[in-house]
């Protein structure tokens, strides 16, 4: 195979979860072409799954150095430092990301974070000021006024702002903070209730989260806005479903059976999975009466 296909494989590992596999398809990649940041990319966030965080970040520099304006590999860098505890380099890491693209802003909760953590260091007391609110009004109109103000504000629709807020829960999906991806796109919503492709992205966040009855509700939102979203669910139900199937295959009939039942609550119409399930549920009846008539062939036979 090729750099490319290499790249490919390493890219279907890792969705798949796959971790050490998408490592080793990446570090072909790179043996292929040395000069390729997009391999040492991979490799690094295939590695910081498995929790090899310094690891990742050797990786992660080499990426740099391949590619330095890369704003992403940056906020990953600062991902596995962060994770390492060395949060006034993850902050440097955070910031540098943000700078070099506005869709990584969202790190700043990150780097709130990681400030928190450091006991308020000089930056942090930097960025406690900026962070801190006004002092509250001691005029109660005033401060009624103001509340009805930001309350309004709230109700208003902002297409543009929630635009923005959608690109700061991808980023955060993309660092695989899912929950607080959730959180965004549900200010994005709020924002701009109309927009099919909010609601898309939700509902892959509730999907990586296995909340599978709200990622079913969000795609289904999704959908009645935008019909093109369509695929991008089946798409995700024929992933989970794969899933089942491999462990069926290798003769896992009730972890199969879990997968199938998580499949149901996701896309509850998908008649397929109906089959297998039942199918499951043969096998592992199958292997309960195997079980039974073993033991009843090991009792020793008593004679009068």
């Amino acid at each position: 195979m090729d750099k490319e296909q290499r790249l490919k494989v390493g890219a279907s590992h890792y969705r798949a979860k796959r971790y050490a596999q998408a490592c080793n398809a990446y570090t072909r990649a790179i043996q292929l072409d040395p000069n390729d940041f997009r391999a040492y990319r991979g490799k690094g966030l295939a590695l910081f799954c498995m929790r090899r965080f310094a690891d990742a970040l050797a990786v992660y520099d080499q990426a740099i150095q391949l590619s330095p304006h890369n704003a992403d590999i940056y906020a990953h860098k600062g991902e596995a430092l962060f994770c390492l505890k060395r949060y006034d380099e993850a902050l440097s890491a955070y910031e540098q990301a943000a700078h070099l693209d506005q869709a990584y802003i969202s790190v700043y909760t990150n780097r709130r974070e990681a400030l928190v953590k450091k006991n308020f260091s000089k930056a942090a007391v930097v960025f406690h000021k900026q962070a801190t609110p006004a002092k509250k009004t001691s005029d109660p109109a005033l401060a009624k006024r103001k509340l009805k103000q930001v309350t309004s504000a709230k109700k208003t629709s902002d297409p543009a702002l929630a635009k923005r807020k959608l690109n700061e829960g991808k980023t955060l999906h993309r660092m695989r903070h899912f929950k607080e991806a959730c959180q965004t796109y549900e200010e994005a919503i709020r924002l701009d209730p109309h927009n099919a492709a909010i609601y898309a992205a939700k509902g892959a966040a509730l999907y990586e989260l296995k909340r599978y009855k709200e990622a079913c509700v969000s795609y289904e939102q999704a959908v009645q806005r935008d019909p093109v979203y369509k695929s991008s669910y089946m798409n995700k139900s024929q992933e989970l479903l794969n899933e089942g199937k491999a462990l069926y295959a290798n003769e896992h009939y009730e972890k199969a059976l879990v997968i199938y039942e998580q499949v149901i609550q996701f896309y509850p119409t998908n008649e397929r999975v109906h089959i297998l399930k039942k199918w499951a549920l043969d096998k592992i009846a199958q292997s309960h009466d195997h079980k039974n008539n073993s033991g009843l062939w090991n009792e020793p036979f008593h004679y009068d």
